[in-house]
């Protein structure tokens, strides 16, 4: 900041010299050789002085723009979760060779479309984490919460999310030699989070927004900005009293409301 305001400083100061050679050149105009001198010298420090500015305020958007693609790295931004979907985490989750780790509610859209591939992952030896919530008041509020007038009707996002505990479950039993686990967490979550091998995709869960029509963001996991969520996933994932295996979630609905 302060190397800004001096910068600042000395373009006005050269101007202002340059604004007084060029009123001396024309004080002078008896002597042309002279004039001519000074003129030239005033033109050209005012000259400098407007080159200097404008790289000062152009190339200092370029740096910050460089700054924000090198070490935050971003790959893409989107307008929506569902276009994210079909664009960069659709491709990432095709070529995963690694891993996969996942914050969300019952992903029942995601595995409707993805759940083949995800087991020909997991065949393939893919290791999966998944962070979900086991708290019903919370899924019921957040339900609501997507919806214009803060109604559900009899939908019940807690199946969604034993349904989801049940796939993990079911291919633990099928599958001993498989690298998937789950964990639960009574907070309803403010992102949703997928990170792909080197690649993390975010999107928060706004009111009034229903999850896939909120805006979404794609790091690289290499950069500032992916780094920070990846570890925040770690955080959560360890953490004993924030997240816990069993899902604590019952199956009667008649008495969840």
């Amino acid at each position: 900041m302060i190397k800004s305001k001096l910068s600042e400083l000395l373009n006005l100061v050269v101007a202002l010299l340059g604004v007084i050679f060029v009123f001396i050149g024309r004080l002078i105009s008896s002597h042309p050789i002279i004039m001519t001198v000074f003129l030239s010298v005033g033109t050209s420090l005012i000259a400098s002085a407007i080159v200097s500015w404008l790289n000062s305020k152009y190339l200092m958007k370029n740096d910050r723009i460089k700054f924000i693609l090198t070490q935050w790295q971003v790959i893409s931004l989107y307008k929506t979760k569902a276009g994210m979907n079909e664009d960069g985490s659709n491709i990432a989750l095709e070529n995963c060779k690694n891993s996969i780790d996942i914050i969300a509610e019952g992903m029942h859209n995601f595995l409707s479309v993805k759940k083949i591939l995800l087991q020909t992952k997991i065949s393939s030896g893919v290791a999966i984490r998944i962070i979900s919530c086991d708290n019903n008041e919370m899924l019921l509020q957040r339900a609501r919460d997507e919806s214009l007038g803060g109604t559900i009707g009899n939908t019940y996002p807690s199946a969604s999310v034993m349904a989801l505990n049940e796939w993990v479950n079911d291919i633990r039993k099928k599958h001993p030699n498989s690298n998937i686990s789950i964990r639960f967490h009574s907070s309803y979550p403010g992102i949703s989070y997928m990170k792909v091998d080197s690649n993390v995709f975010i999107s928060p869960n706004l009111w009034l927004r229903p999850s896939q029509q909120s805006f979404a963001i794609h790091f690289s996991a290499n950069g500032i900005g992916g780094a920070y969520f990846s570890d925040y996933f770690e955080e959560l994932w360890e953490s004993s009293w924030f997240t816990h295996n069993v899902c604590n979630l019952k199956t009667d609905y008649a008495n969840m409301d």
